[in-house]
């Protein structure tokens, strides 16, 4: 054995948010039933925007001292959630676990990530739909919105009944 541990993974979920373009104003938000079927397509367009840069999100990394030294590698990518929910995930390696401040300083670059870092653009990517163009986004700036690991999600939901998201 060589003494290395293996990476401990984290994974955090957040909303996925659907913006259909038929054309005319307004753009609407569109409902997780609407979304879903077009998993794949999004879970495409993440991985190639992704894959732009060097491959790892984690790289960007410049906040805590003691995540940078901890953080091994960060994947964006989508989970189906039952009931037919698409969230967005980003599964992240670690050399150690985090401590509560570490991890709140990750679930805030992750947000960042998501709303005005590598993942901002994403709207400027739709996917093709027989009502038009559907534009995500892995950030918005509702009060709904969250960053969350799996344990907490799971407890949204079920103080929730449900994920509350998407309008049409």
């Amino acid at each position: 054995m060589n003494g290395q541990t293996a990476p401990i993974t984290m994974d955090l979920f957040f909303p996925i948010t659907g913006y259909l373009d038929d054309g005319e104003e307004p753009v609407y938000e569109a409902s997780d039933n609407f979304v879903f079927p077009y998993r794949c397509e999004i879970s495409d367009i993440i991985q190639e925007h992704q894959e732009r840069g060097d491959g790892d999100i984690a790289s960007y990394y410049r906040g805590n001292a003691g995540v940078k030294a901890k953080l091994l590698h960060a994947e964006w990518g989508v989970e189906e959630y039952p009931g037919d929910i698409l969230l967005g995930k980003v599964q992240i390696e670690l050399r150690e676990e985090l401590t509560e401040k570490e991890k709140a300083d990750l679930i805030d670059w992750v947000r960042g990530q998501n709303s005005d870092g590598a993942f901002e653009c994403l709207d400027e990517l739709p996917i093709e739909t027989g009502y038009g163009g559907l534009a995500i986004s892995l950030w918005n700036d509702s009060d709904d919105y969250f960053v969350c690991d799996r344990e907490e999600l799971d407890e949204y939901i079920s103080q929730h009944n449900s994920i509350q998201m998407g309008g049409m």
